[in-house]
């Protein structure tokens, strides 16, 4: 194998890796909106405030789903409850929810960033922008004539591809083609003798769809744009690129290609009258699309009720009616959670809900479950502990969060053991006398944890959390074979070793990385009590429950020994205990008590221009390239799985040979024998001080290296 390839997998693996161990991986993604509540009259209100409306809207500034781009302020999806039945404050009449979608101009990247001023001519108009419109919470294009200033609402196409930063590019040797996904792809077929000129192919599915020669010399126009008829609209920009540079060399010849811009040419058409979930479209053309539910909703105790595509209401199991609208996400991939989006006011340094008016601002402002999906939050019963906080900006400076202004805090919430809740069992168990009934969750960085307890105490240790591994409520069961071993997470297995069918007993093992804990026989007879709860001292705290489980059945089926398991309840023994003076990214544990955690920041935050500012290791503020000072919090999830590769980031040329390939390599006139970093950054083999020589003064650093000296 060469070493070129030996070098690139191992940067592949280390990238991989990083990702890996920066964002926890989840099997799925609930991206919400904020939390409302009906009073008895119909009447809504955002959850945590005291004033009620007749209707509610959620819109991308408050509903993390719906599609937006902060920098240009860009959204275009709103659902809205235009009243809940004055009689029945569970039921949205018909036509009463709507959700409605218009498209929005945005300017291509290449005018925005003066690089062209526009991408071509379609029928004598300048092509500088086109169409973007959220639908159901993903980014289309609404279609429309190349320079045309009105779009095709209810057209949609799939952006597929857009570099729109100006350090985005894409390297392709003559007679490589590009995979630029959905069947497209776009081959350097190859340079003019004199260097100037390059022979683009565009096609689909193995079938040309156009052919052009770009020439890159001082008087020719280096954009080249691809237009074709789709949906019964003329002249649609599919595709186009800026041919940055054209490479000749000895061995091999390269075009560099930015501002890259590809949509679908399958075209999602909406009409009228088609249905999606429990919503009917009622309009739809050049403006938009309204859909309005085709039947009364019933926000039904303890369900999830269909919107329309993955989104839906979460209904509270409570008499308050409480809910939210959120979608889930299943496929492979990074998804950022975010939070109200604000705005701050250029004058007063004031911060506004963004949509809202600047000159209402106040001082401060306030992240919670409400406002902020990432935040643990229990819609059931409206359980909450987390808290992020600007006190207020720098008056002179309105991009400064100023040192100790920014504040999260966290505080333990009392929760009962659900088989308590639903009457099953009166406790788990008791403790040194005391009927054990509930615990306490706690939010910790934009992750659900226990504040662990003596079990049956009424206390907690909010500084010492445990993760909830497993939590079975109502109908959840697990049904063992004996001699299965149940693997829980974090270690922990449960085998159910024997039973005894006569008197309805099971023998229980519970493991953790192949050690034994504890052994338990659960006697499901008619005396018997089916409950096993297990204890430990952890972290200076006696007796806190670790696992629990109520043996529902012990039955025999076509031979087979079979135990079935509910209201398992199961937390890591291995507890992380935060700190005083303890530092989480920007942010400085200034308390740690029973009572919570408390941190500030430690330094001025910069709210920079088009920046992700680091507030602790998992949550960040987004902040808007746009001279308004516009951001939001927000956490990145990782679904886990084989995530497709973005069209356009395939990192398969390399120029000087380094290994690094270019879309990462930060030097690419690498010389041979070099070795490099990450970063495509090379350095002679035995320069050991980088001073681009080699002498004695290295000979000695190696000697002593081996040595082990210093």
């Amino acid at each position: 194998m060469k070493k070129r390839t030996i070098l690139l997998i191992v940067l592949v693996a280390m990238v991989m890796l990083c990702a890996a161990s920066a964002a926890e991986t989840v099997e799925q993604v609930e991206i919400r909106g904020t939390v409302v509540e009906a009073d008895a009259a119909g009447q809504l209100r955002e959850a945590g405030s005291a004033a009620y409306e007749s209707n509610y809207t959620w819109n991308p500034y408050n509903f993390g789903a719906f599609w937006y781009d902060v920098d240009d302020d860009l959204g275009s999806e709103w659902l809205i409850i235009e009243g809940v039945d004055a009689v029945d404050n569970r039921s949205i009449p018909d036509e009463k929810l709507v959700y409605s979608t218009t498209p929005q101009a945005q300017t291509y990247a290449l005018v925005d960033d003066c690089v062209a001023s526009r991408l071509g001519v379609v029928s004598g108009n300048w092509v500088a922008q086109y169409f973007v419109e959220g639908w159901m919470g993903e980014k289309y294009v609404a279609i429309s004539t190349g320079g045309s200033t009105s779009a095709h609402g209810n057209k949609l196409s799939k952006l597929l591809v857009e570099f729109t930063d100006s350090s985005d590019k894409k390297t392709l040797l003559i007679g490589e083609t590009w995979d630029l996904g959905n069947g497209f792809t776009l081959t350097a077929a190859s340079i003019d003798i004199e260097g100037d000129k390059v022979w683009l192919t565009l096609a689909k599915d193995g079938r040309n769809l156009d052919d052009a020669v770009i020439d890159t010399s001082a008087s020719g126009n280096r954009v080249y744009m691809y237009t074709a008829d789709v949906s019964g609209v003329s002249d649609v920009v599919i595709f186009s690129c800026y041919v940055d540079a054209v490479f000749v060399g000895k061995d091999i010849d390269l075009v560099q290609l930015k501002y890259v811009y590809l949509i679908n040419n399958d075209i999602l058409l909406v009409r009228t009258g088609d249905e999606y979930g429990n919503m009917e479209v009622t309009s739809a053309g050049s403006v938009g699309i309204t859909l309005k539910n085709n039947a009364a909703i019933d926000l039904a105790k303890c369900a999830d009720v269909e919107i329309a595509e993955d989104m839906y209401f979460r209904v509270a199991d409570s008499d308050t009616v409480r809910f939210y609208p959120y979608k889930g996400y299943r496929e492979p991939g990074e998804y950022d959670v975010r939070g109200m989006i604000v705005g701050v006011n250029a004058i007063s340094s004031a911060i506004y809900p963004a949509g809202g008016n600047p000159a209402a601002g106040t001082a401060g402002y306030t992240w919670n479950p409400y406002n902020f999906g990432a935040f643990f939050y229990d819609v059931d019963d409206d359980l909450k502990s987390e808290q992020l906080i600007i006190e207020n900006l720098d008056a002179t400076d309105n991009r400064y969060i100023l040192d100790d202004k920014l504040i999260y805090n966290t505080t333990p919430a009392v929760q009962t053991y659900p088989i308590v809740d639903d009457g099953v069992a009166s406790s788990l168990g008791t403790v040194s006398g005391s009927p054990v009934t509930q615990y306490f969750i706690e939010g910790f960085l934009a992750e659900e944890y226990v504040a662990i307890s003596t079990g049956g105490s009424t206390s907690a240790n909010g500084h010492k959390l445990s993760k909830l591994l497993v939590e079975f409520t109502g109908s959840d069961n697990k049904t063992l074979a004996i001699g299965e071993a149940w693997g829980m997470g974090g270690g922990f297995t449960l085998t159910p070793r024997q039973i005894d069918p006569d008197n309805g007993r099971v023998w229980l093992t519970l493991a953790k990385d192949g050690r034994n804990l504890d052994d338990y026989v659960v006697d499901t007879g008619a005396g018997g009590d089916r409950r096993y709860m297990y204890t430990e001292d952890l972290s200076g705290v006696e007796d806190v429950i670790v696992f629990f489980c109520y043996v529902d059945a012990v039955f025999s089926d076509n031979g087979t020994d079979l135990v079935r398991l509910k209201y398992v309840y199961l937390i890591d023994n291995d507890v992380l205990k935060v700190r005083t003076d303890e530092t989480y990214g920007n942010m400085d544990v200034k308390t740690a008590s029973a009572s919570g955690i408390t941190m500030k920041n430690d330094a001025a935050i910069d709210l920079c221009k088009n920046a992700d500012v680091m507030i602790t290791e998992d949550i960040y503020f987004k902040v808007a390239d746009n001279d308004t000072v516009r951001f939001y919090p927000y956490v990145k999830r990782t679904i886990g799985g084989e995530e497709p590769i973005p069209p356009g980031s395939i990192p398969d040329t390399d120029i000087d040979g380094d290994g690094v390939p270019d879309v990462w390599d930060a030097d690419n006139s690498t010389l041979p024998g070099y070795w490099v970093n990450q970063q495509g950054i090379g350095r002679m083999w035995g320069d050991m001080n980088g001073d681009g020589r080699l002498t004695s003064v290295d000979a000695l650093m190696i000697l002593k290296a081996a040595a082990g000296g210093t």
